[in-house]
């Protein structure tokens, strides 16, 4: 069969439309789809090497302001306790009370609640993945929330506040009510202070030591120990513990604690007037002094260089004793060789009572409380 000169033509332009088809569909898509993909990445390569520039250009300021953010986050981080529980909330109840003139005299603990989790801000910066959180971390925030119902005079009131305000750890006051009176110059109402805490794996919390702190007992009226009308003197002097007219509390001085080393007070003195404190991680003098003048008790006692009475100290304070006369030591095992909190103590008794002392919770191999000398009627239980 021959064909035609224009058939032949005609099949030459079949040819070149299907090379011409073919190319574009094999080969001029797949060359701009990968022109497309390439331009991409030049454009992100070209955002990456901006970025890159701009950085290796501002690398010293960068290393300085990381500096000086690490140092800044590091202070504000510690401005937040390590944790709260119920026992610490009790604590820096009794803190307020032992370091201010102020009475509490309802409080109403809640649960600490979980309220930010660290970590979780996403990145703005276009060189990273979108989405991508700025850092990693296992560090959360809780709130702990007190009311706390109290009674002050108004320069009492004012110091409460300034002393909420200004606590070495982070707390807020979200609500407050009050009402004066003007003629026994009282403020009282209720206060709901907020506590923020941050922990983490390098933040954990221990908690509270409250060794020696008595926790009571089941039934007021009986005990396994003593019984009722039994004297201080029956069962190594246990009755002390729960009968006492003064103590003195042992532990390590611990910043992050809620109480102070040492501390000593008339039992029941809810306003802490009394007291005396020292936060010294050192051995120190103590002196204890009851007398008796025309039938009226007194008491005296200094730890290092603080004393009650602080002005007339040689008059001492008045108080009433109980059917006998007692001190409590509550003292604390050691948390190391660098916890050095502890006194030599010189107990004087110059009443017509027998001085009952019970030492409780001793570090039996580095004592806390160490009875340097006695005089007068005096008994000492271990």
């Amino acid at each position: 069969m021959k064909i035609s000169d224009r058939d032949v033509k005609l099949l030459y332009v079949v040819l070149s439309i299907a090379i011409i088809a073919c190319a574009y569909f094999f080969g001029f898509r797949k060359l701009t789809a990968a022109n497309e993909a390439l331009d991409k990445e030049i454009s992100e390569l070209k955002t990456r090497h901006t970025t890159l520039r701009t950085m290796e250009a501002n690398a010293k300021k960068y290393s300085d302001d990381t500096v000086v953010y690490n140092d800044n986050y590091d202070k504000i981080i510690e401005k937040f306790d390590t944790g709260y529980s119920q026992e610490y909330s009790i604590l820096f109840i009794k803190e307020l009370e032992d370091k201010l003139d102020v009475w509490l005299s309802q409080a109403g603990l809640a649960q600490t609640d979980n309220v930010y989790t660290f970590g979780q801000i996403q990145s703005t910066n276009p060189s990273s993945e979108s989405g991508s959180s700025v850092y990693s971390s296992d560090y959360k925030g809780y709130k702990t929330v007190l009311t706390l119902t109290y009674q002050a005079s108004y320069d009492d009131f004012k110091s409460l506040i300034d002393y909420i305000n200004n606590y070495k750890y982070k707390c807020t006051i979200d609500s407050m009510s009050m009402s004066y009176n003007s003629e026994s110059d009282v403020v009282s109402g209720s206060l709901v202070v907020s506590q923020y805490a941050i922990t983490g794996k390098d933040r954990p919390f221990n908690n509270v030591n409250i060794n020696g702190i008595l926790s009571g007992t089941g039934n007021i009226f009986a005990s396994e120990i003593f019984g009722g009308g039994e004297i201080a003197d029956n069962i190594n002097g246990d009755k002390i513990m729960s009968d006492y007219d003064y103590y003195i509390a042992l532990q390590a001085a611990n910043e992050n604690s809620a109480v102070s080393g040492i501390t000593v007070n008339p039992r029941g003195d809810l306003t802490g007037a009394k007291a005396i404190f020292s936060e010294a991680n050192e051995r120190q003098e103590f002196y204890l002094r009851f007398f008796e003048e025309d039938g009226v008790y007194y008491a005296q006692y200094s730890v290092g260089e603080q004393q009650f009475p602080a002005t007339e100290f040689e008059k001492g304070s008045m108080f009433l004793p109980g059917e006998y006369l007692s001190f409590m030591v509550l003292s604390s095992q050691r948390e190391g060789d660098d916890d050095m909190v502890a006194v030599d103590a010189t107990i004087v008794n110059d009443t017509d009572m027998t001085l009952n002392i019970k030492i409780a919770n001793e570090d039996k191999g580095n004592p806390r409380f160490v009875v340097k000398s006695t005089s007068g009627d005096v008994v000492i239980y271990e």
